[in-house]
């Protein structure tokens, strides 16, 4: 794929199980993604079969952990009910290259809040200056 889609930003979705048990097999995954030649993973949530889009957010710590486990330097793009008061700590757990929202910025679904987008974005932003890094 890499070499005919040589100028596109190729993105590897990669679903976070529900269980900490299940650890070891994310961070086996994570590993096996190193060197697949995609320019960023998009961890997402997983939660009753279904694979992202759930708006339910998976345990940061535990996939920070399994992340940092895994060695995998491919940036990553965090995604899964994140909402402008959760957003900052997943992103010190992660210092990732981006986040992806949707559920959490809505009034209703479908709908966005400007006052929930507004808050959402200053929250990512005193993030990004702090760089503070949780264990």
């Amino acid at each position: 794929v890499r070499e005919q889609l040589r100028h596109a930003c190729l993105i590897k979705v990669v679903s976070v199980p529900s269980s900490n048990a299940l650890s070891p097999v994310l961070e086996d995954q994570l590993a096996s993604y190193q060197d697949c030649g995609v320019d960023n993973l998009l961890l997402d949530s997983a939660f009753a079969g279904a694979s992202g889009g759930t708006g339910r957010r998976f345990d940061v710590v535990t996939a920070a952990n399994a992340l940092r486990k895994s060695g995998n330097k491919v940036p990553i793009i965090i995604a899964g009910g994140l909402t402008p008061e959760g957003v900052e700590d997943a992103i010190g757990f992660f210092l990732p290259f981006g986040v992806d929202v949707v559920s959490g910025i809505e009034r209703k679904p479908g709908k966005k809040d400007l006052v929930k987008l507004g808050a959402f974005i200053h929250a990512v932003r005193m993030a990004d200056t702090r760089k503070v890094v949780f264990s």
